[in-house]
């Protein structure tokens, strides 16, 4: 695919839509998943005072925070002189599509978290 022109500010607004749109979903898998050990460890601490087996292994998956993508992206564009930003085909997918190389593992995370 050949490469395009996008106009600065438009991909800038895209971005921004879309970092805003990620640190939310994380931030609310986050507060679950807070949740979740705070009554694991709760669960687990009352059985060790009971006398009871003591396992410390969580299996729980940590949301991941991918932020910092979207911040590198949001400052090269901004940093970027002209009105107009070239684009591959690649970067678009990430930056306007918001198809990003983590975003399966990353949907498959927070859904866990967020699907109640």
């Amino acid at each position: 695919m050949e490469i395009i022109k996008v106009k600065k500010k438009r991909l800038l607004k895209t971005l921004r839509k879309n970092r805003k749109v990620h640190r939310q979903m994380f931030l609310d898998a986050q507060e679950v998943y807070r949740e979740e050990v705070i009554k694991l460890l709760d669960s687990r601490l009352q059985r060790a005072r009971e006398g009871g087996k003591i396992d410390m292994a969580f299996r729980l998956p940590e949301p991941q925070d991918y932020t910092e993508s979207y911040d590198t992206a949001i400052s090269m564009v901004d940093w970027a002189e002209g009105d107009t930003i070239d684009l591959d085909e690649r970067s678009f997918e990430q930056y306007v599509l918001n198809k990003w190389g983590w975003q399966g593992a990353f949907a498959a995370n927070t859904a866990s978290y967020l699907a109640s």
